[in-house]
């Protein structure tokens, strides 16, 4: 959507470590609940553990999930990935905010919940912040769901302070 380089690649730049390298299996629309004829996190998940042997996992869903699943449906789904990983850590992101046209006050409340839910749920310091530094209209695609530079690029500090510790 006009962005040349999401914040996963702009993330790989980052880091110094030549150990480290940052894959993008993320799937645009993807959700973290599981659905029948959708491609959503355990999918994404599975084939990533059987083809890229991760040392940590980095998730990042909730937008496409916050119009048709509660917050605690979400959380649970997290909780479920979380366990699917095993030993691996997993940073789990929190959902931004929406500003495009579908976006109504109960999605925003599910946002602010789901949020919540995760930061009670899920250590400290396995919280990536992809809520708070965004700022609209400047880090959003004119459609105000999608990010522009600005926005991968806040999502991308935000990731590198959680992981370089």
């Amino acid at each position: 959507l006009g962005v040349p380089t999401a914040w996963p690649a702009m993330l790989d730049d980052l880091i110094t470590n030549p150990n480290w390298r940052i894959v993008n299996k993320g799937v645009s629309g993807a959700t973290v609940v599981q659905q029948v004829f959708w491609y959503d996190a355990f999918e994404q998940l599975a084939n990533t553990l059987a083809n890229d042997a991760p040392d940590a996992l980095i998730a990042a869903f909730g937008t496409n999930d916050v119009g048709p699943f509660l917050p605690a449906t979400i959380l649970q789904a997290y909780q479920s990935l979380k366990a699917q990983a095993g030993n691996i850590p997993m940073f789990i992101a929190l959902t931004p905010p929406r500003y495009d046209a579908t976006v109504t006050p109960l999605k925003v409340s599910r946002i602010f919940e789901l949020n919540n839910l995760i930061r009670h749920n899920f250590p400290p310091e396995m919280i990536i912040d992809f809520y708070h530094p965004m700022v609209y209209p400047d880090d959003y695609n004119t459609d105000g769901l999608h990010f522009s530079l600005s926005g991968h690029a806040k999502r991308t500090q935000e990731a590198f302070h959680q992981i370089d510790h």
